[in-house]
């Protein structure tokens, strides 16, 4: 079994726990909500926000392998203006979650899951753009659309690779984390939303 397979199966659980959290599913259904997206946009801002830095080292602080990961492509300045333009950039809620302590060896992890969270973008923006919406800021979509299965494939096909054995476990325990800790973000979220509807 490959280390991108690996990964897809010891995380399979968080994965479809978190889509369900964050109301992935709804995102191509015709009545979605501007304020769910927003919702959505927020768990994803914050986890970009506290993870996204161990993406961007393109293997310059990597151990020493054969070659450097496919260059990543930051998404946090997308999400970051999509929520400008909503007016909201802070939930009391999910920065209070605590960001998981993850090394730089096992950075791979990470980004197994923000790029992975951001695949199925081609479907989903044009979804988004049929929506009603007064404001429809889909930069964060956009971005993700640009590309991205190929720079997903090319990632997997590093991973099989380009990683020594000896690193996978240290590598799939960074993808359980960053999995919970986005987890843990979008049930923030619906606690704060709960609160706000029922006071």
């Amino acid at each position: 079994m490959t280390l991108s397979q690996k990964l897809k199966q010891e995380t399979k659980s968080l994965h479809a726990a978190t889509e369900k959290a964050m109301g992935a599913k709804q995102l191509m259904s015709p009545g979605y909500l501007l304020d769910d997206y927003r919702q959505l946009l927020l768990t994803l801002y914050y986890a970009h926000q506290a993870l996204e830095p161990l993406c961007l080292t393109n293997g310059s602080s990597l151990p020493t392998w054969q070659e450097s990961p496919p260059a990543y492509r930051p998404l946090l300045p997308f999400l970051e203006q999509d929520l400008k333009v909503l007016g909201e950039l802070y939930c009391p809620f999910r920065s209070q979650v605590s960001v998981p302590e993850i090394s730089m060896a096992a950075s791979p992890g990470v980004r197994y899951v923000l790029e992975g969270a951001s695949q199925g973008a081609q479907f989903i923006l044009p979804a988004l753009q049929r929506s009603n919406w007064e404001v429809k800021p889909l930069g964060y979509y956009t971005a993700s659309a640009l590309s991205g299965q190929e720079r997903w494939g090319a990632y997997k096909r590093w991973l099989d690779t380009q990683v020594p054995e000896n690193y996978a476990i240290e590598i799939i325990d960074a993808a359980v984390k960053s999995f919970e800790y986005l987890l843990a973000l979008a049930q923030a979220g619906q606690a704060m939303d709960s609160l706000q509807n029922h006071p």
